[in-house]
């Protein structure tokens, strides 16, 4: 009997102390009261000021992971990156003191206020809006960060020219889509590289960033973001050992046709055979580059 009793009296403090659930009980921790207590009331869609004459400053950086494809034909990038967005709201605040010291929180981030910053001149399947259901970082100062795992895919105007021994430039627009330069503005934007995985086709010579604006006549506003420049040159010495050098060599054999005898009878059908890998090589490199343009080794 007395035995029972203490082991009720453990489950009691137990209960009171960390906050489990005990014996169908539940008591909130100081992680779920503190949770309950940003999140009750909070409306995820108000803008996060305390005045119309606040500006909303977003800190962005992108971590770059990898370039995946530069696609020539239809002209676009696709690349692999960690977006991080911090901004300060002033509504997700509080004093560690009154939660046993907490000083940061994880929270879903369809329950905060997230920012609207689109990948412009997006063409992947979705709308470029950056989204995930990664947890946001909430501090006790009220700084949130909020870090997006992302496949960006977005048009790349690439000069074939001087292929296979070019250097491209893509420029990555962001920017939010619908709070204006006068409520919101991107700031200390950065590129790290510091888990960057080099590409097989291309080598990054340079990554930076620069400022956007996105004007729009219709809504009489202008967007401030961020533009995310890549400098590429393409790795060109498999092109040139399977594309360059055997077309070379088909080019050299045709010329020695008319080494052959007259009478040799192999005349016309080595002309043939050549002829026939000439334009199978056509065939193959046209795939590689847009209709409008040419290379000038192809010229």
């Amino acid at each position: 009997m007395i035995l029972a009793e203490r082991v009720v009296l453990v489950s009691i403090l137990a209960t009171v102390c960390f906050g489990h659930t005990v014996g169908g009980t539940r008591i909130h921790t100081p992680y779920s009261k503190l949770t309950r207590d940003l999140l009750d009331g909070h409306d995820k869609h108000v803008f996060p000021a305390n005045s119309t004459e606040d500006l909303l400053e977003v800190a962005f950086s992108i971590s770059l992971d990898q370039i995946d494809e530069l696609d020539e034909v239809h002209q676009k990038i696709s690349l692999t990156a960690h977006i991080e967005q911090n901004w300060y709201n002033p509504h997700l605040s509080w004093n560690p003191a009154d939660y046993d010291g907490i000083t940061d929180i994880r929270l879903p981030a369809d329950k905060v206020w997230l920012p609207d910053t689109v990948l412009y001149h997006n063409v992947g399947e979705k709308s470029g809006l950056l989204t995930s259901d990664v947890n946001v970082v909430v501090s006790h100062d009220g700084y949130v960060t909020w870090v997006v795992p992302s496949m960006l895919r977005a048009s790349c105007q690439v000069d074939v020219t001087y292929v296979p021994f070019d250097t491209q430039r893509c420029i990555l627009h962001f920017a939010s889509w619908s709070y204006s330069k006068d409520l919101l503005t991107f700031v200390n934007d950065t590129v790290l590289l510091d888990s960057y995985k080099d590409n097989g086709e291309w080598m990054l010579l340079n990554a930076d960033t620069v400022p956007f604006f996105a004007s729009w006549t219709h809504r009489k506003q202008e967007m401030q973001g961020v533009s995310l420049v890549l400098v590429l040159k393409r790795h060109s010495h498999f092109c040139v050992l399977f594309k360059v050098v055997p077309f070379i060599l088909v080019a050299a054999v045709s010329l020695l046709v008319f080494l052959l005898p007259v009478d040799s009878g192999e005349k016309i059908s080595l002309v043939i055979t050549n002829l026939l890998t000439l334009v199978l090589f056509y065939v193959e490199i046209s795939d590689y580059f847009p209709g409008k343009d040419f290379p000038y080794l192809g010229k």
